[in-house]
């Protein structure tokens, strides 16, 4: 529970502009050694030019990578131009 509530804690901060890369890093840092449940977590990523950006952290489910594949297709799907995948986020 502690884990879950820092996690939100640096989401909110991670929304304040100026610091972003910051703690977007901190963010990526803290997920790869905090696995939240039994299965790896996965980002949800979306491919722009050329530039990999995670927009969601997957976590929660009995197989993260599915749920995060399924969401990933799904988005595609509705936005055939852009490119969803999932990558290991610890």
């Amino acid at each position: 529970m502690r884990r879950l509530a820092i996690l939100a804690l640096v989401l909110a901060v991670a929304g304040c502009g100026s610091q972003y890369e910051r703690s977007r890093s901190w963010l990526e840092w803290f997920v790869g050694w905090n696995k939240v449940g039994s299965s790896s977590d996965y980002w949800l990523v979306k491919r722009s030019f050329g530039v990999d950006d995670p927009i969601g952290l997957m976590f929660g489910y009995q197989s993260d990578l599915d749920g995060c594949l399924e969401i990933a297709q799904l988005l595609n799907r509705r936005y055939p131009t852009a490119n969803y995948t999932c990558k290991p986020a610890n």
